[in-house]
């Protein structure tokens, strides 16, 4: 059995008009939202001569919240791409930890440091220590380092 249509009006069909959306299309909201959140505070982005992960810049901005343990994976599906890390900050070791990996062959980490540190004393990748440089952004410090991926990379930051 099929029905095409069923109607008991004698009116035309009637669509109210949308209210207009002021700041983009509709539903463009949701993305600015989700852009903020994926290169703001879990500070996933593409470095910029890289597409689709495969040199990502990871920036997390989790010391300015109360979390002190965060699990972030973002995924970039047009390119098989994807960012996976584990952020726990010890407040009362003054250390960052984050196991991180994913598709990329180089990771750019630009950690920020919280407001009480004066400085960055250590970085260590997988139990090694590797170079670091601190720099300043208006008020705040960050350790500026490299590491290749090779799987799922364990590092430390301590700061005093």
């Amino acid at each position: 059995y099929t029905v095409f249509a069923v109607t008991l009006s004698n009116q035309k069909h009637f669509l109210p008009v949308k209210m207009p959306s002021y700041g983009g299309p509709d539903r463009w909201a949701a993305a600015t939202a989700m852009a903020a959140m994926v290169e703001g505070l879990a500070g996933v982005r593409n470095a910029p001569q890289s597409t689709g992960f495969q040199m990502p810049v990871i920036a997390p901005r989790w010391i300015q919240t109360t979390s002190d343990t965060v699990n972030t994976s973002i995924c970039f599906n047009g390119y098989n791409g994807y960012v996976a890390y584990q952020y726990i900050h010890d407040a009362k070791r003054k250390q960052i930890e984050l196991a991180g990996t994913g598709s990329g062959v180089e990771m750019q980490y630009h950690i920020l440091l919280p407001d009480s540190s004066s400085n960055a004393i250590e970085v260590r990748v997988n139990n090694k220590p590797v170079a670091f440089v601190v720099n300043k952004r208006e008020q705040s410090l960050y350790a500026d380092f490299t590491a290749l991926n090779t799987g799922v990379q364990k590092i430390l930051v301590r700061y005093n």
